[in-house]
């Protein structure tokens, strides 16, 4: 049994070129229940150079350390290295406001990360198996989902491999009771607090009771769908390069060339975090400018008919100085001081008088807040808010705070690459000319 165990374990990591065994090391998830175990085990037995991560949540008592102690005594008998951390989840909790069960699954892929990072890991590999596979689909047709949520939890993602979910647990139960090796079991996954524990323990037992093949068939339906998503994928794949270019989506071109629009920007947008209650929102906010929607790592802003998707760094930007002598370079623009200007320059470049750098005054650069105003080139001494000025030109909600600010003294100078203030503008006084040009790469949008 162990070896055909092994075996089918082995060739399904092949299959779908999960691990390498000369791609160095494989982190793997250790809870100490019988699933991490036996992942573990076979995973060392056929040569994978493993080390175990151990997360310890102290949610259960003296049960949580008794399964820090297995981990360790395991990992000690066969000679493999352990990672261990502890987590306070209740302060997580309470920084967060995410539910206990989503404060534990972000703690342990964030270290996961760390982890694979600091080993320069291949992959973080999970226990995942059959009846995982089975659960994760029911409670998402549930939930309600489309074909890729019925097709249960795919061999592999950005964040780790499932090498499991070609076996069953009775075959995991089977495969330990033949190698001899223990387990612990978590009290709390027998009990029907988590709605996968409800179909666990309540729904699929009472299935099996009418339907005895019904592990079969279900593992069936889901490798069916798995291999139905990864053709829509492929068709999705071709349309995306008919409609999104690059950062953005045309939403006329999604129009004339489809015609499922809002199954189509769902299926796009998705790779990016968003669900399908949002991409809905997006499109019927198709004709809307300045409408944003976060998926959490990305931002995606209506404009004029378009869609620009962006990273969502949250980045809060501070003030930096910078150096305002003519032949100097910083990585926002260029200094240099010039006999003449260039009438038919673009707002990537700027002239002051300089007299702007007497007196020792001190620039910096920041971001946008709300409330900031200027005096723009060409207003004679009017103020103007700067969110106007973005509006006047139709810059995206999205970019406003991703554009730096040139300020002397507080006061805004240029809105850099947009528009210049009329403070310190070339007059016929003027006795010596400074050059401002936009480094755009660095302010490319």
């Amino acid at each position: 049994m162990g070896c055909g165990f092994e075996n089918k374990v082995s060739d399904y990591i092949r299959e779908h070129n999960l691990l390498s065994k000369d791609g160095g090391f494989v982190i793997v998830a250790l809870s100490g229940g019988a699933d991490s175990v036996s992942l573990l085990l076979v995973l060392n037995d056929l040569g994978y150079n493993c080390i175990a991560a151990h997360c310890n949540f102290h949610l259960r008592g003296e049960e949580s350390n008794r399964d820090q102690k297995f981990a360790e005594e395991l990992c000690k008998k066969h000679g493999i290295k352990l990672e261990l951390i502890h987590f306070d989840v209740e302060k997580r909790v309470k920084e967060t406001n995410e539910s206990v069960e989503m404060a534990c699954r972000s703690l342990r892929y964030d270290w996961f990360e760390v982890l694979k990072k600091k080993y320069d890991a291949q992959a973080l590999a999970t226990g995942h198996h059959i009846g995982d596979n089975i659960e994760t689909m029911l409670l998402n047709i549930i939930r309600g989902t489309g074909i890729a949520g019925a097709a249960g939890i795919s061999p592999k993602n950005a964040k780790r491999v499932s090498p499991l979910l070609c076996v069953s647990k009775s075959e995991i139960l089977a495969y330990l009771q033949e190698c001899g090796t223990g387990y612990v079991t978590d009290s709390t996954n027998m009990k029907s607090e988590f709605k996968r524990n409800i179909i666990r323990n309540e729904i699929l037992p009472q299935i099996s009771s009418y339907f005895r093949d019904s592990e079969i068939t279900l593992t069936k339906t889901v490798s069916n769908l798995r291999e139905d998503n990864d053709l829509l994928q492929e068709y999705i794949s071709s349309l995306k390069e008919k409609i999104m270019t690059d950062d953005t989506v045309d939403f006329t071109a999604l129009i004339s060339k489809t015609v499922h629009h809002k199954a189509v920007l769902y299926h796009i947008l998705s790779q990016y975090g968003f669900n399908r209650e949002q991409t809905d929102s997006i499109f019927n906010a198709r004709n809307e400018t300045g409408k944003i929607f976060r998926s959490g790592n990305y931002s995606a802003c209506t404009d004029r008919g378009k869609l620009i998707v962006k990273p969502d760094t949250n980045e809060v930007h501070e003030e930096v100085y910078v150096e305002m002598t003519p032949g100097c370079k910083n990585e926002y623009f260029d200094i240099t001081e010039v006999p003449s200007i260039n009438i038919d320059c673009g707002p990537d470049v700027i002239y002051i008088d300089s007299k702007a750098l007497e007196g020792d005054p001190r620039w910096t650069i920041r971001y946008w807040r709300d409330g900031d105003k200027m005096c723009p080139f060409g207003m004679k001494g009017k103020t103007k808010k700067i969110s106007d000025i973005f509006s006047n030109a139709k810059i995206p909600s999205i970019y406003k705070k991703k554009i730096p600010l040139l300020l002397r003294n507080d006061e805004i100078i240029w809105v850099i690459g947009v528009k210049a203030s009329d403070k310190f503008r070339i007059t016929n006084t003027t006795e010596r000319i400074i050059e401002l040009r936009q480094n755009c790469n660095k302010n490319s949008q």
